[in-house]
């Protein structure tokens, strides 16, 4: 995942460091941003800006400067790199390094601010989908309560009934012998 992608950068950067100007970490630094760009669609414009602003940043501390033109990457290294002291003296590289640095600096707080509205949406739709379950017991229960005293009513109606028969057989009962006898 995204770990991998960042350790393997890390270890990158650093056997970098150890080996200033050799062509080989070089040319190995440059297909890893040419194969960042490849994996562009799959990991984001954003981890991917990231990843591949270290990698460049790695490649001037090895005494080149990337003149970070994403469709040169597999370009021979005389038609998109130069010197660093030639790079130093453009002044126009300092301000370009400061824009870029202020892009990326955009781009993090822009997707922190995507994934913290992200993180707002999932806790407002689970304490939607929280309040409906809550609110289909409550009407659940409230149901139930409804049929069990519905019940209850029908019960006693029935009870009332019976007793009302057993009263009435009973007058029926004691005027049929008080007949009887006179």
């Amino acid at each position: 995942g995204d770990d991998d992608d960042d350790d393997g950068v890390a270890n990158l950067a650093a056997s970098l460091r150890k080996k200033k100007g050799d062509p080989t970490e070089i040319k190995k630094l440059r297909q890893a941003i040419k194969a960042m760009n490849n994996q562009r669609s799959l990991i984001g414009d954003v981890a991917a800006d990231t990843a591949i602003e270290t990698m460049r940043e790695q490649l001037a501390a090895l005494g080149v400067v990337d003149d970070d033109d994403d469709d040169n990457d597999a370009a021979p290294p005389s038609s998109n790199t130069r010197p660093a002291a030639a790079a130093q003296s453009d002044g126009d590289d300092s301000e370009d390094e400061a824009a870029a640095k202020a892009e990326r600096e955009r781009r993090r707080r822009k997707l922190e601010e995507e994934e913290e509205e992200e993180h707002r949406r999932r806790e407002r739709k689970r304490k939607e989908e929280a309040d409906e379950r809550r609110r289909r017991e409550e009407e659940r229960r409230r149901r139930e309560e409804e049929e069990e005293e519905e019940a209850r009513k029908e019960e006693e109606q029935r009870k009332a009934r019976e007793r009302a028969d057993r009263e009435r057989r009973q007058r029926e009962h004691e005027e049929a012998e008080r007949a009887r006898k006179a």
